[in-house]
């Protein structure tokens, strides 16, 4: 007999062409790989919008901050873009927030990351309390996919008004995704206890000045930034091609499809 947990967790998913579990998708994906590719193009794009200010989200500074920003990033790939999900999900053996959870957890760290004094901050103050708000908020994991992309964009605009600067570019190789995913898993390891001082860490070597605040900056895009999006044009390899080191989907599902392992940069 079928749980309703795991109902849950297979109602996100499909079978692709190739007989593999899939997330259902709206964007004409036939496979994971498929949707890798397309929705790396999207996401990256739907990103772009909302950094140069032409799709504004309200800076409410609570959750339904965070949920029009996922829903702006994955509208068009998913029909729960912006929507709680509604089963578990653990990854390396740590959980995160299960269903339940999510709004009052969130409903309690949201409004302490958004009420700190970003504006005032000297930098050692900034990586601890990045570090701190990425770590509580992190374990929530609200969405079914687009976790860590959404959550970079949160962090961003809650602190838009601080001297400091994270960049993501500095962890965007192989290496640097392997620590932050070192990181982000550490912090959580002991769950419901958060320990933010491994991406306190991390974040002390990718924090640094910057002369504009974020929100001076719209409709400037970092040259970095237009790399990616020039990625947008490449043709994809057909579907069938295995993606070296991308993650693999799950065949249980207690254990999710997480695409965010490795930061993107923006």
């Amino acid at each position: 007999m079928t749980s309703p947990e795991s109902s849950a967790w297979d109602s996100y998913l499909t079978t692709g062409d190739d007989g593999r579990p899939m997330l259902r998708n709206t964007i004409g994906a036939v496979n994971d790989y498929h949707l890798w590719v397309l929705e790396f193009r999207e996401v990256m794009a739907r990103t772009q919008e909302i950094r140069s200010g032409a799709a504004p989200i309200a800076r409410t500074g609570d959750l339904a901050q965070w949920r029009a920003i996922h829903a702006h990033q994955f509208g068009n790939i998913y029909e729960w873009a912006g929507r709680l999900r509604t089963t578990r999900m653990s990854k390396d053996g740590a959980g995160f927030a299960a269903p339940g959870e999510l709004e009052p957890y969130l409903s309690e760290n949201i409004p302490t990351a958004a009420g700190m004094p970003w504006r005032r901050m000297g930098r050692d103050e900034f990586v601890e309390a990045v570090a701190w708000s990425f770590s509580a908020l992190n374990a929530a994991h609200p969405f079914r996919e687009g976790n860590g992309r959404s959550l970079r964009v949160f962090l961003d605009q809650l602190s838009e008004h601080a001297r400091w600067r994270i960049d993501y570019s500095q962890v965007s190789d192989r290496e640097g995704a392997e620590r932050w995913d070192a990181a982000c898993h550490a912090t959580r390891a002991r769950w419901p206890e958060i320990n933010p001082a491994p991406l306190e860490e991390l974040f002390d070597r990718i924090v640094g000045i910057t002369d504009v605040p974020a929100v001076q900056q719209t409709g400037v895009m970092p040259p970095a930034q237009r790399r990616l999006l020039g990625l947008t044009n490449i043709r994809p390899a057909e579907p069938s091609h295995e993606v070296p080191g991308s993650a693999p989907m799950s065949e249980t599902y207690e254990v999710p499809l997480d695409r965010d392992t490795d930061p993107d940069m923006f």
